[in-house]
């Protein structure tokens, strides 16, 4: 444990075993296993058979390897129709995995599961801290190589509070040689229009110490395109898009967070695919010479980032319906058929349903939904070029 990020860093194998107990003896924490071997297992099991082994682990890698690691396999064996990584050859350790936010738990999981399963190693993740709705959250996350990325504050303390988290960022990559998975932006983007944001590019340069394009080389950044075919949150999105719409004044609450959580965590998910894009550094020259303003530099890198990221999107068919549907087009008709069509008309009239606010909006919800699912299509068609005016 280092004294500098102890209130922040992912728990040391000292730390395991105290933190486990915590886990295990917490009644919310069973109510979710519970939950687990009722809907992803048929009642196969009962929580006793997962926590009561729990009991006789005392070592933070047989935790790591033996029960996390298989039982993210098991769920994406029921949850999704295949997981799948591509671009293993662009993966180069140590590294910054940059990627788009889909799912508040499983884009870190999975992803680690595939590189630990390419690399032998896990990577570390960062977790905001308005996750943490339950004592035994935050224990779980900081028990597997997450660590805290502290929201809110006076601007003192969000200045404070970003270079440390810069430091432990940096700390990991250059001196424990690690991999680290960061989203772009802070929380998911609820339309799919994914996008860098800038203050994630300056919170990162804070700790170089060198000027912005030398400090971000040495987190050699990999962006990562996380692509699900089908998003278990949508409805819920479309709900709080129309609840801000209807009132400005409206928040999340801890208890949507933990909704979230679950529903992203058993919903199904279709093929689920991972692209590790290549490493930004090669371009990073280009972008200096380019010009030597700092916030310049900054939009550059990002908009570098979200091409990269767009360009190597997983495009389904229902993202190509959903384009269609959404700019009255006939665009990608050739590549889908009828059927497939009215199928997935029908599961957006079917997510429409599961929506419970007063006052449901159904056209509002309706062009929610296929925006969300025509945006990577729409996105990776402008990155294809831009890409190509690039090249000219």
């Amino acid at each position: 444990m280092n004294t500098e990020f102890e209130n922040i860093e992912a728990y040391s194998p000292g730390q395991f075993r105290e933190a486990l107990l915590r886990i295990i003896h917490n009644s919310e924490f069973r109510h979710i296993v519970e939950g687990i071997c009722h809907y992803q297992m048929k009642d196969s099991c009962t929580a006793d058979e997962i926590i009561l082994p729990l009991n006789e682990v005392h070592d933070l890698n047989e935790f790591d390897d033996v029960l996390i690691i298989r039982g993210l396999k098991n769920l994406a064996a029921k949850a999704c129709n295949g997981l799948q990584l591509r671009g293993a050859e662009n993966l180069a350790l140590p590294a910054l995995l940059l990627s788009n936010h889909r799912d508040i738990i499983l884009d870190a999981a999975f992803l680690s599961v595939l590189i630990k399963d390419l690399t032998g190693k896990r990577i570390y993740f960062g977790a905001g801290t308005n996750l943490y709705v339950q004592s035994w959250v935050e224990d779980m996350l900081r028990i597997n190589h997450g660590f805290s990325v502290i929201r809110g504050g006076t601007v003192h303390e969000m200045m404070r509070n970003s270079l440390q988290l810069s430091s432990y960022i940096r700390h990991l990559i250059t001196n424990e040689r690690a991999g680290v998975w960061l989203a772009q932006r802070e929380g998911r983007a609820k339309n799919s229009d994914d996008r860098t944001q800038p203050a994630l590019l300056k919170m990162l340069a804070m700790s170089g110490g060198k000027n912005f394009i030398e400090s971000l080389k040495e987190l050699n950044i990999t962006p990562v395109a996380i692509c699900y075919e089908y998003d278990p949150c949508d409805y819920l999105k479309a709900q709080e898009m129309q609840l801000r719409r209807d009132n400005a004044e409206w928040k999340k609450t801890p208890q949507d967070d933990f909704v979230n959580m679950r529903t992203g965590l058993l919903g199904w998910k279709g093929q689920t695919v991972f692209t590790i894009a290549q490493p930004i550094n090669q371009f990073l020259d280009g972008i200096e010479a380019q010009t030597t303003n700092r916030n310049e530099q900054v939009t550059l890198v990002a908009e570098l980032i979200d091409r990269l990221i767009h360009t190597n999107y997983c495009i389904y068919n229902v993202n190509r319906i959903a384009y269609d549907l959404y700019l009255n087009t006939d665009k990608f008709s050739e590549d889908y058929s009828d059927e497939e069509k009215a199928a997935f008309e029908n599961y957006i009239d079917s997510r429409i349903a599961l929506v419970d606010i007063a006052d449901k909006d159904t056209v509002f919800l309706r062009e929610k939904l296929l925006e969300m699912y025509s945006f990577p299509l729409v996105n990776q068609l402008e990155a294809h070029k831009s890409s190509r005016k690039n090249a000219r």
